[in-house]
């Protein structure tokens, strides 16, 4: 049983009959450029791509290490106040 093609499909391009061997050649080595141009692009695309993303790790990274050391540097701060009125509170009573 052979099923009949709806009258609603359209073919894009109908295959062309009795093409000689150097017209095959020619159409099955466009083919495999084309391919070949599409892989390529999407290779480039692919490295801009990860480019972008290891940019903006450097960045996060630079970002949170400059964060990490104002935190440590507010650390040694607050202990150093918190050491000093250690002191000065000792003084304070040594006095009374």
């Amino acid at each position: 049983m052979s099923q009949a093609v709806p009258k609603e499909v359209t073919f894009i391009r109908e295959p062309e009959k009795n093409l000689s061997c150097p017209e095959l050649i020619r159409q099955y080595e466009e083919v495999k450029l084309a391919k070949s141009s599409s892989k390529k692009g999407k290779k480039v695309a692919l490295k801009s791509v990860q480019a972008i993303v290891v940019a903006e790790l450097e960045e996060q990274k630079l970002s949170n290490a400059n964060k990490f050391a104002k935190l440590e540097q507010l650390n040694m701060l607050c202990r150093k106040l918190s050491s000093d009125g250690e002191v000065s509170e000792r003084t304070a009573t040594e006095h009374r």
